[in-house]
């Protein structure tokens, strides 16, 4: 598509790899590029979320590797003095075969991932069996925040683990909201530019295009759409956290989290620098161009799309200087 774009010939467009052409190519690399960071960036958050590298113990020195959030449980209040019947049922074959695994080689990978961390340096992966799945077990217990600990210690842990993961879903659950409304758009526009510059001809470097098929109507098309692309994006990259504030009334502050600030300035200066260079692009094409049907269309696509465009972008500023000075 792009080399289409850029040095497909054909009569009524501007010369191949000329200003126009490069210029028409900042709106699609804007295109393409906004949702691939925006999905870059729900992929860091997701990481991000579902995984820490601390410790889940209170004071360790050990190597800390990459752990899964949700940490373990055991009934708090059931440490050295446990009943003897909680004592029996956590040595039950069926309860350690959860968690250690049931072979020599997954045993012995398991007990070399403990060592790497400091745990486990005293056992022998050929001493006792059932010493090891004891040894195993525990340890896994611990590395997952499950060794016993106080009603308070456990209580406190739960309280921690919220607060990271409402602060952490806040920005994660908007994030991807963004990111998918940013695809959509692009997959759509991408569609449609893709699909008109192929009725001109099958090769990028031929000259005549499929009968029928007028090419300034084309490039106008192809404009259009792009010019349309700059309106959507702008608006749906706030309108996540515009349908959070819906239910409230417009007096309300409209923060946007910090987090997401900086993408949604990334897309408003992306999306206002595209919308120009398609205006370039029309009145370029409105000059050129002998009919007067291609100059009306060219300019009144450049009027309202950069005007909406900012028109949005005013708002934007507008709404993140009442945030400064509310």
């Amino acid at each position: 598509m792009i080399a289409a774009l850029l040095f497909r010939k054909a009569t009524d467009l501007p010369p191949p790899a000329s200003l126009e052409r490069w210029l028409t190519l900042v709106p699609v690399l804007a295109s393409m590029g906004l949702p691939l960071v925006a999905l870059y960036l729900l992929i860091r958050d997701l990481t991000q979320f579902y995984y820490t590298p601390r410790s889940f113990e209170t004071n360790s020195s050990n190597a800390a590797y990459p752990r899964f959030i949700l940490s373990a449980l055991r009934v708090p209040g059931s440490g050295p003095r446990q009943s003897q019947p909680m004592k029996d049922a956590r040595g039950e074959s069926y309860v350690s075969n959860l968690i250690v695994p049931g072979t020599a080689f997954m045993r012995e990978r398991l007990l070399r991932e403990a060592k790497t961390v400091g745990a486990l340096t005293h056992v022998d992966i050929r001493g006792n069996q059932g010493q090891l799945v004891r040894e195993l077990r525990d340890y896994l217990f611990k590395a997952t925040s499950g060794d016993f600990k106080s009603l308070e210690q456990e209580s406190a842990k739960m309280e921690a683990s919220i607060v990271r993961h409402q602060r952490k879903m806040l920005t994660l659950v908007l994030r991807y909201s963004k990111a998918f409304l940013l695809t959509i758009a692009t997959t759509v526009v991408t569609i449609v530019s893709a699909g008109v510059l192929s009725l001109l001809n099958d090769s990028p470097t031929a000259s005549a295009p499929i009968s029928g098929v007028r090419p300034d109507y084309v490039w106008l098309t192809m404009l259009t759409a792009y010019a349309l692309w700059c309106c959507v994006a702008i608006v749906i990259v706030r309108r996540p956290v515009d349908w959070v504030f819906a239910e409230v009334e417009n007096s309300k502050k409209r923060e946007t989290p910090p987090s997401l600030k900086s993408f949604e300035r990334a897309t408003l200066v992306t999306t206002v620098i595209s919308s120009i260079a398609v205006a370039w692009s029309l009145l370029a094409f409105a000059a050129e161009t002998s009919s007067v049907t291609n100059r009306v269309w060219a300019i009144c696509a450049c009027i309202i799309s950069t005007g909406l465009v900012l028109l949005s972008a005013v708002r934007i500023l507008l709404i993140e200087s009442k945030e400064r000075s509310g």
